[in-house]
Order: structure tokens, then sequence, then C-alpha cells
């Protein structure tokens, strides 16, 4: 059984405002936190993610079999207790191993490489801004018997590309067919593409065209309700995706820019719109070039992570402030004023954290007053 150590919201909110003691706080555990052991360029990860609900955590294991090789599992942390200075304890149970990474956070069920019964038990505190754990079991399955994790930034790109079903703020849903994005780079593999084609210009009329997706918007979350017009979504070789609404009825066809939208996607695919509202795999979209709040149906999201969701240890832009994310409900997000180390892209060690008054946003508080969230991804081309 998954042990939860359970809150009341206030005394989360307590918890949270332990930031003002000299002791390092709990609320500075929220986050993604990486141990790497020499010389491996991958290691554990640990997800941390605390709400009204309590404390829930991910590790995202590496199984280190010598000759035989390195083996990955994910598994939901278990009897996690959190104290307010900082100190926690946890174990993993039983985990079942991949031979290829699963993605980040997401319980992959059952692997192809054996499984491991043996249970780890992790104890330790924060130190210096780095999260030290002790590690130990009855088999020798712990990586090290002290495990320095260090924070890493999980940006909503991340989230996005990473958990097919992300916890958290489900913010900004996709707007795309996550196959149209290997079209994108046809302008770059023209020659492998066409090369050997008998009919070379018809190759690359066909290749460096647009693909074109069509999506209904309807007025409820049911196919048979009002459909209010189309969402075509074009993606061109060389310059990107782009949209239009198509109304229904035979009126003029309106340009439309999602509200999160990035051009260059060598950075990562942003073509998303905000989510008002989700009913499974339909998801309300605020006001744009049609009138009223429509329904989009994206059964496909569940396979193809086209949710955004903010986390915790992701930094926001909102009027003109930068916003480091302590804690991320479904409907609420704990804040504070983004500092240095959040995010550190200079040489030598970050300044230390400084503990600083959270804030708590409601989503209706994150909406503008037409339903479009004021919140943005601050870092989507990284430093």
């Amino acid at each position: 059984m998954v042990g939860r150590t359970l809150l009341t919201p206030a005394a989360l909110l307590a918890l949270i405002s332990s930031a003002v003691l000299g002791q390092p706080p709990a609320s500075l555990l929220p986050g993604r936190w990486q141990y790497l052991q020499p010389p491996d360029t991958e290691g554990e990860i640990l997800d941390l993610v605390v709400s009204a609900d309590g404390w829930r955590g991910i590790m995202n294991g590496l199984e280190r079999a010598g000759e035989h090789g390195l083996f990955y599992y994910v598994a939901e942390v278990e009897q996690l207790a959190v104290e307010p200075d900082g100190n926690l304890s946890f174990e993993v149970g039983s985990r079942s191993f991949f031979s290829q990474r699963p993605a980040l956070s997401q319980l992959a069920g059952e692997g192809d490489s054996g499984f491991a019964r043996a249970r780890l038990s992790f104890a330790g505190r924060l130190e210096a801004g780095d999260l030290v754990l002790r590690c130990t079991d009855d088999d020798g399955s712990c990586p090290d018997s002290t495990l320095r994790f260090e924070r890493i930034t999980a940006t909503p790109g991340s989230s996005q590309a990473s958990v097919a079903d992300p916890v958290g703020f489900h913010a900004w849903v996709g707007l795309y067919a996550p196959a149209r994005l290997g079209w994108l780079e046809n302008e770059n593999r023209i020659s492998e593409l066409c090369g050997s084609s008998g009919e070379i210009d018809a190759c690359y009329a066909k290749m460096l065209g647009p693909a074109i997706d069509v999506y209904g918007l309807y007025a409820d979350p049911d196919e048979s309700s009002v459909r209010v017009g189309d969402l075509v979504v074009a993606a061109v070789p060389g310059r990107g995706l782009s949209a239009h609404f198509r109304p229904s009825g035979g009126s003029e066809t309106q340009p439309f820019v999602p509200d999160l939208f990035l051009q260059d996607w060598g950075y990562g695919t942003y073509f998303h719109q905000t989510i008002a509202r989700q009913q499974g795999d339909w998801f309300q979209l605020p006001s744009g070039p049609w009138e009223e709040f429509v329904w989009l149906y994206r059964p496909d999201q569940r396979d193809q992570s086209l949710i955004i969701a903010v986390q915790a240890g992701d930094i926001l832009e909102m009027g003109g402030r930068s916003m480091f994310v302590l804690a991320a409900e479904a409907d609420a997000l704990s804040l504070r004023d983004e500092q240095a180390a959040d995010l550190w892209c200079e040489e030598g060690e970050p300044p230390p954290l400084v503990p600083d008054e959270p804030t708590r946003r409601s989503r209706v508080e994150l909406l503008d007053g037409n339903g479009h969230l004021i919140i943005r991804p601050k870092y989507l081309k990284g430093c």
C-alpha cells in the first residue's frame, strides 16, 4: 500500500510557510531531483509533489547489473514521511525492470527484463541545497550508501515530452497530430526522401507540401452536439505549424494562434491551447475566433503526451513576474518568486536558496476574463 502523509489545506499552508525558519524547510522539497553516479550520464530521478491530499513521490531508478548492463524502473515510493524541517524517508518496493528507460514518472506496468522484490529504504534531508539520502537494503541493490540528489528543472516542456498522463496542473492541450512532427523535418531530409525518385519534381511537391488535419469543435463534450466549426491545422516542412478556424455554415475562415506557441519547433513542440476544463478525452477551450467556449475531442492524448502539465519545479511567467512552482495541485499552484539557483546557467556553484513567502493561486485566479491562462513557461528555449 502506498503511504501518503495527509494534510489539511491549513496544515499545508503552515508547512510551506515554514520557509521562514532557519532550518532547511520542507517547502523546498517539491520538484525533480537527480542522482548521478560517475561516470554515468543518467541516473536516479526522484519526483516529489505535494498537494492538499499530501505528499507523493515517484522514483525513476536504475539497476546497475555490471556486465549484464543497465536496467530501469519507475515506482511510486511507499511509506513516504516528510517533516517540516526537511527530513524525509520512504521505501521503494517491488519494481519491474526495463531495457530502455520508460517515460519519466509514468507507472509503466510489467517490464521486459525481470523484477525485484527487495525493498530499498531511503532517509535523509536537505543539505546545502541538495537532497542527501542514505540508502539501506538487504541484498546490495542500493546504488550507493549515500546519494546526493541535485535539483534539476522540470519544465512544462519536459513534462510534455516524458509523461503520457502527467500529474500536476493540466494547463495546455496540443492542437496537432504528433505524427506530423516528422513531416516538418522533410526539408532537411529531402535528398533522402526523393533522391531515388523517378519523378523528382512530383516527389518534391508532395514532400514539401502541407499536411492537413481537421479537428471538430463542439458546443458540448459530445460529438452529437452542435458542431461550432473546425480547427484546420497545417504542418508545412521548414515552416512549422499554423491553424485556421473554419466556422460551420460557410462563414469566412479566420487565422488562429494558440496561447502557447513557439515557431521554432527545434526546442520542442509548443502549439497548445489553454485547458479551461477537462472531461476524460474532451477539452474545453476558451473563446478565440469562436465566440463561446468550445469542446475538442482528443482521444490520442492518452498515448501521445499532448497535455502540458505544470509541476513542482517549473518556472513560469505571470504578469511580468517570474515565478517558481513549489507545488502543483489539479486546480491550484503554490508559487514564490524565481531565484537565481532555480535554473543556474553560469559557471560555479549557484547561490543558496533564500526562504520566501509563498502564494497560492487557484485555477480561477490564473485565468483572464476570457478564460485564458495568464501563466506561461518562462524557459521554452532553455537558459
